[in-house]
């Protein structure tokens, strides 16, 4: 005998779609607009609110003096779901939140959640108390995961089967891509190895939340601009070819008023010939992330002035302002050509800047406690860089052929 469902049943599969079919169906029929940019984003335009949701728990912010029509929200939803007002927001999502409204201050951060993943694998003793001693830096300097630490026995692979591997990796990329960009490249290469994971990658994983717990109060901060301008500063970088597959490591890290909104660490998907060409395909997957910025801050009427891309490398800075055809640039494919795109028209500029200045090289390589401790601290502060002075002025022309340069630059 079959039964058919007359709801669905928390747990199944569906169960997520058809409760966000529910909510938006609803949301839409009191008068929210789903936004097209961002789907978790509805606005009620004539009561002047805006509504976060993420599967059952929300955020929703009134205009100013308009906090009668949040407690009409709430009031819908409570007649409609049922549901729990927390007031105004000390944890979401297994962070920490602190805003202070008068100095326009809000900070982001995850304690609990690092002490929870101590604990979680088993890296403090046995009451809980004391934690694993901290790191430095995610990785230990120099260090290469590859292949060759694979298991190659059946007592290492019976013992490696054991190990919550994938269960740590997936914990440490929430982390990565939520609050902790400088994370983001050790938790990269760690995942590579999920389906073959070895001793080392393990103890790998584990130094990861080790330096967790060396740099737990670490935290986003987000002030509010001293003026109305709205700037989007930008920094990619890559990380030119790796040895096992050939493929180059980029990152990239957007600040929005000074505040950093987005970044990845990511193996780009095609072999670079050269430096510049990894570093000018970085440039242009930093630039239709910033389009996607755009378009949101569009959707809320506001808009952006002219955004800028700072890069380390002369060649990709070149490439970017001049269409000519050369041997270093032919074979570059049209879908990374985005950032000329938007340099032609107007909308974007790309900038070099030092190595030794640019904030998304601890999103493309391991370094050194020396390098990766000032260079953190830069990414999670503002470093709002006089633009002007790293940017190419319209009409220089730069040899693209010669790529020494540029190689020693990245």
């Amino acid at each position: 005998m079959v039964w058919m469902l007359l709801k669905a049943l928390y747990g199944l599969k569906e169960a997520p779609r058809a409760w966000h079919v529910t909510l938006v169906d609803y949301l839409r029929s009191i008068g929210f607009t789903q936004s097209s940019v961002e789907p978790c984003i509805f606005t009620h335009d004539e009561r002047g609110l805006w509504v976060v949701v993420v599967m059952d728990d929300m955020l929703y912010s009134p205009a100013v003096g308009r906090e009668a029509d949040a407690e009409w929200f709430k009031q819908q939803l409570h007649g409609k779901f049922g549901i729990k007002d927390l007031g105004h927001p000390e944890r979401f999502l297994g962070m920490k939140v602190t805003y202070d409204k008068e100095e326009g201050i809000l900070a982001l951060s995850q304690e609990k959640y690092v002490q929870k993943l101590i604990q979680r694998f088993n890296m403090s003793d046995r009451n809980g108390e004391i934690p694993c001693q901290g790191a430095k830096t995610p990785f230990p300097s120099g260090v290469k995961l590859s292949k060759t630490m694979e298991p190659t026995t059946k007592e290492q692979h019976d013992h490696m089967s054991k190990v919550p591997y994938r269960e740590a990796v997936g914990s440490l990329l929430y982390s990565a891509v939520t609050l902790r960009p400088d994370i983001a490249y050790a938790v990269k290469e760690c995942a590579m190895y999920c389906n073959c994971a070895g001793k080392r990658h393990w103890e790998a994983v584990k130094h990861i939340i080790r330096y967790l717990r060396e740099t737990a109060t670490r935290a986003l901060t987000f002030r509010r601009p001293a003026d109305k301008s709205v700037k989007i500063l930008a920094y990619a970088d890559s990380s030119h070819a790796d040895l096992e597959n050939g493929r180059s490591t980029g990152g990239y890290v957007i600040y929005l008023c000074g505040n950093p909104v987005a970044w990845r660490c990511k193996n780009q998907p095609i072999v670079a010939a050269s430096t510049t060409e990894a570093e000018y395909i970085e440039a242009s997957e930093c630039a239709r992330e910033i389009v996607h910025i755009q378009q949101l801050l569009q959707a809320f009427g506001t808009k952006s002035e002219r955004t800028t891309i700072l890069v380390d490398n002369r060649g990709a800075q070149s490439v970017s302002y001049n269409a000519e055809m050369s041997d270093r640039t032919k074979a570059i494919r049209v879908r990374y050509h985005l950032v000329r795109e938007k340099v032609e028209a107007g909308e974007v500029e790309v900038g070099w800047i030092p190595s030794a200045e640019n904030v998304a090289d601890v999103l493309t390589k391991n370094l050194p406690a020396g390098k990766h401790t000032p260079v953190t601290e830069k990414l999670f502060s503002n470093p709002s860089h006089a633009t002007q002075d790293f940017l190419l002025p319209r009409g220089t022309r730069m040899d693209v052929e010669s790529d020494e340069e540029s190689d020693m630059d990245a």
